[in-house]
C-alpha cells in the first residue's frame, strides 16, 4: 500500500516478480478504474513472499515509500494514497465498515456515492435522529471483503466537507466511537446509567469553562435523543470544571451522541465524549466516583450545580 495512484500496474508487477514466481497480482481500483494505491500479491512459495517483504517494505517507488507486509497481519499503517490509517483486521463481518465524524450537513446520498466508488454496496445506513437529521455516522456493507478493505484504506482520514472522516471495520462487540482517534467503548457502568439495556449515560470533558449547560444541552446533546438530565460539574465557587455527564432515555441515543460528538470542536476546543465508566478517574477521560458540589451555577445553566433537567 501507499503506492502513488499514477504508478502503473505493469511496473508494480515487474517489481514484485524480481523476488519469485507471481501466481496472482491484484492492484485494487475504484469503480472508475483508477488505482487505489494498494493491492495484493500471491507468490508460489512462502520464502518468495518473505523476500519481497524484506526488500520492498519501506522502499521508495516513484518518490514515495511503499508498505509491504503479509496480508491480514493486523498492522496499522498509512492507507491508500497516504490519506489516513488502515483499520487492521475485521472483528465482525469483513464486508461491513463503520464511518463517523461526517459533518451533519453532508447528505446521505453523497456518502453512499462516495463508498460506491470502491465496490458494490449491499446495504447502506446513515444514522439519523427523530428529526431526520443525520448524526454523522453510519454503516456501509459491500459485496466482498476486498471492496470493504479498499474503501477503508482509501477513505479513512479522507477529508469530507472540510472534516477528516473515520472509516473502520464494524465491531459489534464495542461501540464504534472516537472520531479523530478517540477511545473505544468503556466498560459498562453500574447503576442507573447501565442496566440490561446498555449504558445510557455519557461522560464529556475538555469543555471551555465559559461554555454553559444550556448551550451544551440545546446545541449538542439534545440532537441525539431524549435527554433525561445533563450535569455540568462545578467547583464550590460555582465555576464550571469543563466536564460532566449526560443521561439519555435509551442506550442507542448515548452511543449516537458519542459517535457524533467525540472530537467535535466546541467554542474552539475539541470536546471528548465517551460512554460512562465509574471505575476511571476524570483525568483519564472517564467518570470518577465523584460527587459534584451543588451550587447555584452561573451563566445560562439551569438548576443547582449546573444540573440541567429538560422537563
Amino acid at each position: 500500500k501507499n503506492v502513488l495512484f499514477e504508478t502503473p500496474q505493469r511496473f508494480l508487477l515487474d517489481l514484485f516478480r524480481q523476488f519469485g514466481f507471481v501466481k496472482e497480482f491484484d492492484l485494487w481500483k475504484g469503480a472508475e478504474g483508477r488505482s487505489l494505491g494498494t493491492g495484493t500479491v500471491v507468490y508460489r512459495f512462502p520464502d518468495q513472499a518473505q523476500a519481497a517483504i524484506d526488500n520492498l517494505n519501506n522502499a521508495e517507488v516513484d518518490g514515495r515509500r511503499i508498505s509491504v507486509d503479509y496480508e491480514g497481519s493486523g498492522r496499522k499503517g498509512k492507507g491508500a494514497g497516504g490519506k489516513g490509517k488502515g483499520g487492521g483486521e475485521a472483528a465482525g463481518n469483513p464486508c461491513r465498515v463503520f464511518f463517523k465524524n461526517v459533518p451533519f450537513e453532508t447528505p446521505s446520498d453523497f456518502m453512499h456515492d462516495l463508498f460506491r466508488e470502491y465496490g458494490r454496496i449491499a446495504s447502506f445506513e446513515m444514522t439519523t435522529g427523530p428529526d431526520g437529521r443525520t448524526k454523522g455516522c453510519g454503516v456501509a456493507q459491500f459485496r466482498t471483503p476486498g471492496e470493504a478493505r479498499a474503501a477503508l484504506n482509501a477513505l479513512n482520514g479522507a477529508e469530507v466537507d472540510g472534516r477528516p472522516i473515520v472509516v473502520e471495520y464494524e465491531d459489534l462487540n464495542k461501540a464504534n466511537v472516537g472520531a479523530k482517534g478517540g477511545k473505544g467503548a468503556s466498560a459498562p457502568s453500574a447503576g442507573k446509567a447501565g442496566g440490561k439495556g446498555g449504558i445510557r449515560r455519557v461522560f464529556f470533558h475538555n469543555v471551555l469553562y465559559e461554555t454553559t449547560a444550556g448551550f451544551l444541552m440545546g446545541k449538542l446533546f439534545k440532537q441525539f435523543g431524549t435527554v433525561i438530565a445533563l450535569d455540568l460539574w462545578k467547583n464550590a465557587d460555582g465555576q464550571s470544571r469543563g466536564m460532566g455527564t449526560v443521561e439519555y432515555a435509551h442506550p442507542s441515543e448515548a452511543r449516537a451522541a458519542v459517535n457524533g460528538l467525540q472530537g467535535v470542536e466546541v467554542d474552539g476546543r475539541p470536546i471528548h465524549v465517551d460512554l460512562e465508566d465509574p471505575s476511571k478517574s476524570p483525568d483519564a477521560g472517564a467518570v470518577a466516583a465523584y460527587a459534584p458540589v451543588r451550587s447555584k451555577g452561573n451563566g445560562k445553566s439551569k438548576g443547582k450545580g449546573g444540573r440541567y433537567f429538560p422537563y
